[in-house]
């Protein structure tokens, strides 16, 4: 999903504490909440999944402002 949006082979973390990224992870939730609702269960799990590893100190709490 984030492919798109990252250079390629990217293996690195982005930090939530950087402003710049914030857009990007509220992209994927977004998208991931819609995922869920449409009960793409599985596309679901992949979003979330990727935020995950792409901010994995990163609070969740703070992805619902």
């Amino acid at each position: 999903m984030t492919e798109a949006s990252l250079p390629a082979k990217f293996g690195g973390v982005l930090s939530w504490g950087m402003v710049d990224n914030r857009p990007l992870f509220r992209c994927l939730h977004g998208l991931g909440l819609y995922a869920w609702r449409q009960r793409r269960w599985d596309d679901a799990e992949a979003i979330f999944t990727s935020l995950r590893w792409l901010d994995p100190y990163g609070s969740l709490s703070a992805l619902a402002c």
